[in-house]
């Protein structure tokens, strides 16, 4: 390497890699030290106008869809129509479970505050 001095260029090239190195420094340590609520907190700003999902693991996001469609169901169109094509699958015990389905829906629903 040459011991010939450093051209305007060269300086600043160096001046924003030392300046790129410390922010990412700077970046990997709050990263560090990001918890799990901080993230969620900056998710959550992110998504100013988009509601924060149900937990699926609760189970009530299912509810809530369930009670918005049972408003719009027809049920007993839907047990007319859905029998014989269950019993055409070999599956009429089907029917059963989708009663239990909607009961336990009822229930739940019925339990809400």
């Amino acid at each position: 390497m040459s011991s010939e001095p450093l051209t305007l260029q060269e300086k600043e090239a160096a001046e924003y890699h030392a300046r790129w190195e410390a922010v990412e420094t700077v970046k990997a340590q709050e990263l560090a030290a990001l918890t799990d609520e901080g993230a969620l907190e900056i998710i959550r700003s992110l998504r100013l106008f988009a509601p924060v999902p149900p937990n699926p693991l609760n189970g009530m996001g299912l509810v809530e869809q369930q009670a918005i469609l049972h408003r719009k169901l027809n049920l007993a169109q839907v047990r007319k129509e859905l029998k014989p094509l269950l019993e055409l699958k070999g599956q009429p015990d089907a029917m059963t479970k989708l009663d239990g389905l909607i009961a336990t829906v009822k229930r739940r629903l019925q339990a809400r505050p």
